[in-house]
C-alpha cells in the first residue's frame, strides 16, 4: 500500500512462559532465560514429548480488572485482553478516551483458539454420557473470540478482522493493522497474536515426530526438532503524527510487511526458500 502516513508502535503487552509484561520479558531475553519445562496443563502421558512453554500459575484477575467478567471467557480470550490491557497502559490510553473508541480496532491472530476449553466440554461429554458436559465452554472455541471479546470489552467500534494463517497470524495481523492505519480506516490498531496451548495441538505435532523430546536447540546439527510454547503479544498503532502529537513513546516505525502463499508443503519447507 502506497502511503505518506507513517505507522508507529506506541505501546506493548505480553504474557509468556518467561515473564508477563514487556520489561521483565526483556530481561529474560538478554539473561538467556528458557521457558521451556514439565507440561501440566494437560495430559502428557504417553507422548515423544512432554515439555513447552507453558504460562505458569496464570491467574486472570492479576491483569484484569474485576469491572470485567470472565465468564465464558477462554483461556486465549484471557491472555491476550490481559495483553491488550497492559498495551493500551503502556501506551498511555488506558483507559481508552471515549472520543477515540469509534476510530480504534482490533487485528488478532491465532490458531487454537479456545480448543483448551473445548477439550473439556468432550472430555466429560464422553466420560460422563452428556449428562454434565458444559455447553458453555464452547461458546469461545471460534477463533475470532479473542477480537471480540477485546472489541465488546473496550466499547470499541473500529474495524476487526481475525486472522489463522499458522505461524505468521499475529505478524500477518500486525501487518494489515498498520494498512488499515495507512488507509484511513482507523485512527488506533490493537494488534497482535494470541495461542494458547492445548492438548490437541500438542498431541499433532508429537505424531508429526516434530518436537525435541528436551528443549529445542535450533543451530545444533543434532536437533530433533521444535518446542512448542504459549503466549499473547499485542502491540499499540498509532500514526507518527498522532503519536507526536500527543507525546507519546514510541518504539518503532512499521515500513512494510509481505504475505505470500508458501504452497511447497503443509510441513515441511521449501529447501530453496524461494517462498521468501
Amino acid at each position: 500500500m502506497q502511503t505518506k502516513k507513517r505507522i508507529v508502535i506506541t505501546g506493548l503487552g505480553t504474557l509468556n512462559a518467561i515473564a508477563n509484561n514487556i520489561a521483565d520479558f526483556a530481561s529474560a531475553l538478554q539473561a538467556g532465560v528458557c521457558g521451556i519445562r514439565p507440561l501440566d496443563l494437560f495430559d502428557t502421558e504417553g507422548f515423544r514429548c512432554r515439555n513447552g512453554g507453558q504460562i505458569k500459575n496464570f491467574a486472570p484477575r492479576e491483569y484484569i480488572p474485576q469491572d470485567f467478567s470472565l465468564k465464558r471467557m477462554s483461556r486465549a480470550d484471557m491472555l491476550s485482553f490481559a495483553a491488550t490491557l497492559a498495551a493500551l497502559t503502556d501506551a498511555g490510553l488506558y483507559p481508552l478516551p471515549q472520543q477515540l473508541t469509534e476510530e480504534t480496532g482490533v487485528a488478532i491472530g491465532g490458531g487454537s483458539g479456545g480448543l483448551f476449553e473445548a477439550e473439556s466440554f468432550y472430555k466429560d461429554l464422553l466420560e460422563k454420557n452428556g449428562k454434565h458436559a458444559r455447553f458453555s465452554h464452547l461458546s469461545s472455541v471460534y477463533c475470532a473470540s479473542s477480537a471480540d471479546r477485546i472489541a465488546s470489552n473496550l466499547g470499541l467500534s473500529g474495524p476487526k478482522a481475525t486472522f489463522m494463517t499458522a505461524c505468521s497470524a499475529g505478524a500477518t495481523a500486525i501487518g494489515y493493522a498498520r494498512d488499515l492505519i495507512a488507509g484511513g480506516h482507523a485512527r488506533i490498531m490493537i494488534a497482535g497474536g494470541v495461542e494458547p496451548m492445548c492438548r490437541i495441538t500438542y498431541a499433532a505435532f508429537n505424531a508429526l515426530k516434530a518436537l525435541d523430546p528436551e528443549t529445542c536447540h535450533p543451530f545444533d546439527k543434532d536437533r530433533e526438532g521444535l518446542s512448542l510454547g504459549e503466549a499473547a503479544a499485542i502491540m499499540v498503532l498509532e500514526s507518527l503524527d498522532d503519536a507526536l502529537d500527543r507525546g507519546a513513546k514510541i518504539y518503532g516505525e512499521i515500513l512494510g510487511y509481505g504475505v505470500t502463499c508458501d504452497s511447497f508443503h503443509m510441513t515441511a519447507p521449501d529447501e530453496k526458500a524461494s517462498g521468501a
